[in-house]
């Protein structure tokens, strides 16, 4: 079947690329979400976490890491890039057939 000009315009609008880009919002959002779920969680360790030192003038302090100043990076994403490709392809077929039918009877009865 022979597709025209007009088809192959209908099957790119017909391309879910608002979706696709709805999801990949939703995904980025989700995916922030975990990654400051996760610093926070390093920030909370980091505060609970301390150690034992000596200080300059001999005497021995406890200092929690994040007193020391150790601070764990809150990620953010800037940008998001969907890379689509597309292939397209139109393929047109005709078929033409012809038949012949000859009967010759040469009996002589």
């Amino acid at each position: 079947m022979a597709k025209d000009p007009a088809s192959i315009g209908n099957a790119l609008q017909s391309l879910p690329i608002g979706d696709m880009l709805c999801d990949l919002a939703v995904s980025i959002g989700k995916a922030q979400q975990r990654l400051d779920a996760l610093s926070i969680q390093a920030l909370k360790e980091a505060s609970t976490t301390e150690i034992d030192l000596t200080d300059v003038q001999g005497r021995q302090i406890r200092a929690s890491l994040l007193e020391l100043g150790f601070i764990p990076t809150f990620y953010s994403f800037k940008e998001a890039t969907i890379d689509l490709t597309v292939s397209l392809s139109m393929h047109a077929e005709e078929e033409t057939s012809m038949g012949m039918s000859a009967n010759l009877d040469l009996s002589t009865d």
